[in-house]
């Protein structure tokens, strides 16, 4: 599992959008490396009333990232490879890695919807006056 920490910058009943700094990949030694820093933006659904300030911790299961870049990326040349073996054709070959690749990469954007490959927020800190009023 991947934890990351974020911060809410925008919030709605539906839909929050989530900054999240990268952490060092160097241990923090960054001049030597250089490519450190940096943040990205996600955008959730808000199942958990977010508001803008909350910090939250978020999860996303590593072997699920791995397995939808393995069905998108690697698994097309599979028939790839069979499809040469047979017609010994590198245009056939080609066009079926185009295809496969196609399917692969819409076989992994369905699959990305499934509770198993999203992002979680398994912990929130923030102020929770808003929710007393």
């Amino acid at each position: 599992m991947n934890k990351q920490e974020g911060l809410v910058t925008a919030a709605n009943a539906e839909k929050a959008t989530i900054v999240i700094i990268r952490e060092s990949a160097c241990g923090g030694n960054c001049s030597m490396c250089g490519s450190c820093g940096g943040a990205y933006q996600m955008e959730i659904r808000n199942t958990q009333n977010l508001c803008v300030g909350d910090r939250v911790y978020l999860c996303a299961n590593t072997a699920g990232v791995l397995l939808l870049a393995f069905i998108s990326y690697i698994v097309p040349f599979i028939p790839t490879l069979c499809v040469y073996g047979i017609t010994n054709s590198d245009s056939l070959a080609v066009l079926s890695l185009i295809v496969f690749f196609i399917i692969g990469t819409f076989s992994g954007n369905y699959l990305a919807k499934r509770p198993f490959f999203k992002t979680r927020i398994i912990k929130r800190e923030g102020d929770f006056s808003h929710e007393h009023l």
